[in-house]
C-alpha cells in the first residue's frame, strides 16, 4: 500500500508541475478534474484512479490537516463487467 501510495501521489505531483499548479493550495474541485483528465489522458482504470484519490486524500488530511477536503473528493463508480 505504502508503494502504491507514493507511485499515485507520484503521478499526481507530476501531473501539477506539468500544469504548472501549486499542488498545496489546489481546492477540492480542482482535484476532482485534474483526477479525471489524469485518468482519462493515460487510461487508468477506476482501481488505479481509486489509488490516487487515496494517496491525495492521505496528504491533505494527515499531512495538511484539511479535513473538509474528505467529503468532498468524488470518486468514480466502478467498472461494470460482464461475467463471461
Amino acid at each position: 500500500t505504502i508503494q502504491n501510495y507514493y507511485t499515485s501521489f507520484f503521478q499526481f505531483l507530476c501531473y501539477c508541475r506539468y500544469l504548472n499548479l501549486d499542488y498545496q493550495k489546489l481546492a477540492p474541485e480542482e482535484i476532482n478534474n485534474l483526477v479525471v483528465k489524469l485518468s482519462l489522458q493515460n487510461a487508468l482504470s477506476t482501481s488505479s484512479s481509486h489509488s490516487i484519490i487515496n494517496a491525495i486524500m492521505y496528504y491533505y488530511r494527515s499531512l495538511l490537516g484539511l479535513k473538509a477536503y474528505q467529503n468532498q473528493i468524488i470518486r468514480p463508480k466502478k467498472e461494470k463487467v460482464l461475467p463471461k
